[in-house]
C-alpha cells in the first residue's frame, strides 16, 4: 500500500457526479439510483480529494450516541492509498469531537472486502447490516 495524503472536507455540488459514480461502481448490479441519491441528500457527506480530484466519500448520519456511516466508497485509483482509512479516521475524529461514543457502519455480510476492512479497524458485527466500534474514552 502506498499512502497518499487526502484532503477531506464537506462535499460540494461539483462532487455529486463523482460520488454517484463511485456508489454505482461499488454497489454494482444491486445499485439503486434512488437510494444513492437519498443517502447523498439526507446525510452529512465528506469527500476525500487527492491533488484536488475527488476520489472517495463518506456519508454519515448522527444518532444519539453514534455516528452512523451509511456509505463509504473509494475509487479504484485510491483504494491502495489508504484513502478509506483516512475517511474512517475523519469520521471517528468527528464523532469524538461531537461527544459521541461509537461509530456504526452499515455494511452487509456479503461485502467481504468491506467486512475485512472494518474488522481490521476494530469494528464488530452486531447484526446482518451493522458493524460497531466504541471510541476511545467512551
Amino acid at each position: 500500500m502506498t499512502y497518499v495524503k487526502a484532503a477531506i472536507g464537506p462535499a460540494t455540488e461539483r462532487d455529486v457526479p463523482v460520488m454517484y459514480g463511485l456508489a454505482r461502481e461499488e454497489i454494482g448490479s444491486g445499485f439503486a439510483p434512488e437510494h444513492a441519491l437519498e443517502v447523498l441528500d439526507s446525510c452529512e457527506v465528506f469527500v476525500a480529494r487527492v491533488e484536488d480530484v475527488s476520489c472517495g466519500y463518506v456519508a454519515i448520519d448522527e444518532g444519539s450516541d453514534a455516528a452512523v456511516v451509511r456509505q463509504l466508497f473509494v475509487g479504484p485509483s485510491a483504494q491502495n492509498a489508504a484513502v478509506g482509512n483516512q475517511l474512517l479516521d475523519w469520521v471517528e475524529g468527528l464523532a469524538i469531537s461531537r461527544g459521541l461514543t461509537r461509530v456504526a457502519v452499515e455494511s452487509g455480510r456479503e461485502n467481504e472486502r468491506a467486512e475485512q476492512f472494518y474488522r481490521r479497524r476494530g469494528y464488530t458485527r452486531v447484526d446482518d447490516v451493522m458493524l460497531v466500534r466504541d471510541l476511545p474514552g467512551a
